[in-house]
Parts: structure tokens; sequence; C-alpha cells
């Protein structure tokens, strides 16, 4: 499990030294309030957020606790990394673990990659998108 923190905008439009310099101090008072709460999880700074992972998922909380009362930190996002084959085994991915939740709402698909795959970020909010946006109506009229 992981979260990814993301840092308060207003350190963000400091100059780069100045950024840098608030990150690190960020990163290294997460990391010693973690560090005394448990030693099993670990805080990389990653220039533009801050990544927390945990390697025990019992110790979720604890994480969620510390991070949402710690000062500069505008928001947390919990991660799941998952594996994938192609753009389809994506949308089963998903279709399993949110589906439920998307019932009656409305919503939209964002995609960030990171390297070389056969197919875009655009692509994938669209196939995943829609194909979400199918099933929930498909469950509604049935």
């Amino acid at each position: 499990m992981k979260f990814i923190v993301k840092i308060h905008p207003e350190v963000m439009v400091k100059s780069e030294s100045v950024r840098k310099r608030f990150t690190k101090i960020l990163e290294t008072n997460i990391r010693n309030i973690l560090k005394r709460k448990s030693d099993s999880m670990s805080v990389f700074n990653r220039r533009d957020h801050i990544e927390v992972s945990l390697k025990d998922a019992s110790e979720r909380q604890i994480a969620l606790d510390v991070l949402t009362c710690t000062p500069g930190i505008h928001h947390v996002l919990e991660v799941e990394q998952t594996p994938f084959t192609d753009l389809h085994n994506i949308y089963e991915i998903v279709t399993k673990t949110v589906a439920h939740q998307l019932e009656g709402k409305s919503f939209c698909v964002r995609a960030k990659r990171r390297g070389n795959h056969a197919f875009t970020s655009i692509e994938v909010e669209r196939y995943v998108g829609g194909g979400l946006n199918q099933d929930v109506a498909t469950a509604r009229v049935s």
C-alpha cells in the first residue's frame, strides 16, 4: 500500500531552492513522526510529491492519522499499485475494484502513465471511463 502526499500549493510556487528545502523539511518531519509509530513505513521525496509506502496494510490508519494532521500537506491520495498487461486488463482491474462504488453517480477517469506503452493516457481514460459508464448504467436498469 502506498500514499501520495501532495505538498501545499504555497510551497510549490516558491523558488526552486526554497521549494527543495521546504519539501525536505516536510519529508523529514513525516519520516520522524512515522518512525515513532512504526518501523515498517518508508518515505520518499519525489520532487513534486512525497510517497509513503507501507509494508503492513494493517498500519493504514496510523499513516492516515499522521498524514492528515501534519502541516504542509495539501492532500493525501491512497494508491494501490497493480501490474497490468494491456488496456483491457486495466479496465477489468478498475471494474473489479470500484464499479460497485459508482452506481448512481457521475464520474470521470484520469490517467497518468510512466514509461512506454502502446496506448496514451487519454485512450485509458476513454476506454476505462466509457466501459464503466456502460456497466454502471446497465446495473441501474437491471
